[in-house]
């Protein structure tokens, strides 16, 4: 007995209760923080891209239109009249008038460097006349100006090229020519890396942070980055897809760091991407991660010392209670405990050795009168139900011997000794299930007959094992008896009385219903 209350007391001891809740309480802090730190990392990373998102929509389209814009102008330059004297040696013209109409050309030049500080230079080439013109000036074209606008030629209609330093927009105002060919003019715009470097500048605004142009086709990598220069290696480390495109989010190492990156797509200068350094973001998160790890350390020094500390106080009084219960509960009625504390364990021990003196005599006053009395309430209940019912039986199977309704009254009959057997037969109060339910039948039967055919009575079958269930006799007849009295006493046609049986779990439901008025 010794042996097993040790083991006992120590699977469902309070003290082993009270640590593993502690254990609990500490484990759901470390994962709610957990969870917490990983939901503001997430929000931290959403709203992180979602910002570089924001800025490089808004910074590629102003420089979109800056070059668009500088674009339309090149091409409205080769509509000017006056540089149709220009192109062409055969052109009969004053020196005045070449001398004017040079100068007005190289006005729309300076127009056109001047709508954007992105533009560098200008630079007319007229291979036939052998004029070069650019916003510094009015030239004669040498040999490496030849060689300069062979070059540019190459680059007609091809977009942007990279050249001695320079973003290079060249258009000759007609289609491309063949080979062999010169054109009459090629206008070259020159776009300054410098000054793209500047304007991507304005997108770092947190440390670690950057941008870069790649321009895949120079292999030439055009970067502003406000700390260490990471570009490089951020766009070698790039993730692609199938189809060899960069993913547009993305976390990577690079330089021994975390970024995170935001890739904006092609712009016309190459493929343009933002990049943030990952751990200045998450410091403050990580911050909080620390002091959170702190507070759970310290919660679980001060779960132990109170487990300790808790022991001594609470655990060996409720032990030597314990001990007390379990010589009670082996027939030792004399068994008294003492506890000198005067704390409330006192008190709960005062209260045991009352319970050891009185528990005899409780049990006889309270468990075996109120069975007596329960009994006798169930007997007056019978003694209730009996005359009553008897009296509307006897009228009921007279009034069939008047009619002669031998069938009638021998059904009757037999359901009447049916029922008065089961009365009389045990004078247990407890049945099995299947006993009270042919009771109730018999007498739901008896009772039609007052109801003749203004009323159908349905009976559903046990569930299988249900039958031998103990229960209290005469729980079903109340029920029948109020439902004939209140519910179908004034029903003329198409009544139904219905007692239905449902498993729910390890219980059964046993409904009584009809479907009268009352």
């Amino acid at each position: 007995m010794a042996g097993r209350y040790r083991q006992i007391k120590w699977m469902r001891s309070i003290q082993t209760k009270q640590l593993l809740g502690f254990a609990l309480i500490v484990a759901l802090t470390m994962l709610l923080t957990y969870m917490l730190q990983t939901r503001a990392i997430a929000i931290a990373t959403e709203t992180t891209y979602e910002k570089m998102d924001a800025n490089a929509h808004f910074w590629l389209s102003a420089l979109e239109n800056e070059i668009s814009h500088v674009h339309d102008l090149q091409m409205d330059f080769f509509n000017d009249r006056k540089l149709t004297f220009l192109v062409s040696p055969y052109v009969d013209t004053t020196d005045y008038e070449r001398r004017e109409y040079l100068l007005s050309v190289r006005e729309r030049i300076m127009t056109i460097t001047g709508v954007s500080d992105l533009v560098a230079d200008g630079i007319l080439f007229l291979p036939k006349t052998g004029y070069k013109i650019t916003q510094s000036g009015i030239s004669r074209m040498q040999d490496h100006d030849y060689d300069a606008a062979q070059a540019c030629m190459k680059r007609n209609n091809s977009g942007f090229g990279y050249d001695r330093g320079e973003f290079c927009l060249v258009e000759t105002g007609a289609p491309r020519i063949q080979s062999g060919h010169a054109p009459n003019h090629i206008l070259a715009i020159a776009f300054s890396p410098e000054m793209i470097r500047r304007r991507m500048a304005t997108l770092n605004t947190s440390e670690g942070s950057g941008a870069f142009i790649f321009l895949e086709e120079e292999s030439l990598l055009l970067e502003s980055a406000r700390g260490e220069a990471v570009g490089a290696d951020i766009y070698r480390a790039l993730e692609r897809n199938g189809s060899g495109k960069p993913l547009s989010v993305q976390r990577l190492m690079a330089g021994g760091d975390w970024y995170l990156v935001f890739v904006g797509g092609e712009s016309s200068l190459g493929l343009f991407a933002q990049y943030v350094k990952e751990a200045p973001i998450m410091r403050s998160i990580y911050r909080f991660r620390a002091q959170m790890l702190l507070v759970i350390g310290l919660m679980a020094v001060m779960a132990a010392f109170f487990a300790a500390y808790t022991r001594r106080l609470v655990h060996k009084p409720i032990n030597d209670l314990l001990e007390a219960f379990s010589e009670i509960k082996g027939g030792n009625w004399a068994k008294r405990v003492r506890h000198a504390g005067g704390d409330e364990f006192s008190r709960l021990y005062e209260g045991f050795n009352d319970m050891a003196e009185n528990t005899e005599r409780l049990i006889d006053e309270v468990y075996v009168q109120t069975n007596l009395a329960q009994r006798a309430q169930l007997k007056h209940l019978q003694a209730q139900i009996n005359p009553h019912f008897l009296y509307n039986s006897f009228f009921t199977l007279s009034r069939r011997v008047k009619r002669r309704d031998c069938e009638g009254v021998q059904e009757l009959a037999e359901h009447l000794g049916n029922y008065f057997q089961f009365l009389a037969r045990d004078a247990s109060d407890a049945i099995a299930l299947g006993q009270e339910i042919e009771h109730a039948k018999s007498y739901a039967a008896i009772q039609g007959t007052r109801f003749a055919s203004r009323l159908a009575i349905r009976f559903d079958d046990l569930p299988e094992g249900r039958r031998s269930l103990t229960v209290p006799r005469l729980i079903l007849q109340p029920l029948l008896e109020n439902a004939f009295e209140h519910g179908l006493e004034n029903t003329i046609k198409d009544g139904l009385l219905q007692v239905s049986c449902q498993e729910d779990g390890g219980a059964l439901l046993i409904h009584v219903e009809d479907n009268g008025k009352g």
